[in-house]
């Protein structure tokens, strides 16, 4: 003890360790607070770590951790991960690593300072989608322009559904 501490020292493990900590807190704290979309789902083909998922939006990939093909699961897809796009210019899945896409009509957008919460209505299911003020600008975004929106298998979590 004392008031110099008592002479202990952090070694680089400890420093690494609690560096990875407050990393995970930011991550944790950041997720709890981005608007997310919950789809319930049955898996249908799995893929190693990847699962498709049959949605009432349609098929869904996502990573899972021991699930059976046959499962029921909720899928989590944050607003963070989600890049939206003019229905006209919506990237070929063959030169883009995200798997997912979906069509739907912008139904709703939430101005923040920089930051917008555009809900895109996919079949029914609001979707939020976080962009920045510009990209809502370049994009022209407005309630019902129609708009596709993608993003990767690997941003999309599964969980098995206990009932």
């Amino acid at each position: 003890g004392g008031s110099g501490g008592g002479g202990s020292r952090l070694t680089d493990n400890g420093r690494s360790m609690l560096d990875r900590y407050d990393r995970l807190s930011i991550t944790l704290d950041a997720a709890a607070r981005v608007p997310e979309t919950v789809l319930d789902g049955v898996v249908v083909v799995l893929d190693g770590e990847l699962a498709t998922v049959e949605t009432r939006i349609g098929e869904i990939g996502g990573l899972h951790d021991g699930i059976d093909v046959g499962d029921r699961v909720q899928l989590r897809i944050g607003a963070d991960a989600i890049t939206i796009h003019g229905i006209e210019a919506t990237p070929d899945p063959d030169v883009t690593s995200a798997r997912n896409r979906q069509s739907g009509g912008v139904s709703a957008i939430e101005c923040g300072e920089t930051v917008q919460t555009v809900h895109v209505d996919v079949g029914g299911i609001d979707v939020p989608v976080l962009v920045t003020e510009t990209s809502a600008s370049t994009l022209e975004l407005r309630e019902g322009r129609a708009v596709a929106i993608t993003w990767k298998a690997t941003a999309t979590r599964l969980a098995r559904r206990t009932r």
